[in-house]
């Protein structure tokens, strides 16, 4: 089967907190569901605390990943 986008399987990891279901049941379900190394039992339960904590949103948030390097001046300068 096909492993999901990240996105998708936060969406599947949020209805299971929903449910009632515990970080390390979702992690069972998602690895015996799509495979070993889909996710980290790490990340489900950085997810359920994440739920836990009222914070539901799944979408990736604006600031994520490496930041740059360039300042704005420098930006300017090589026209990105």
């Amino acid at each position: 089967m096909r492993t999901p986008d990240h996105i998708k399987l936060r969406y599947i990891m949020l209805d299971h907190f929903e449910k009632g279901w515990t970080a390390a049941q979702s992690f069972r379900d998602l690895t015996n569901t799509y495979g070993e190394g889909t996710i980290g039992e790490s990340t489900v339960q950085t997810w359920f605390a994440r739920f836990k904590s009222g914070d539901k949103d799944v979408e990736d948030k604006e600031g994520r990943g490496r930041p740059s390097e360039l300042d704005d001046d420098a930006k300017k300068l090589y026209r990105f």
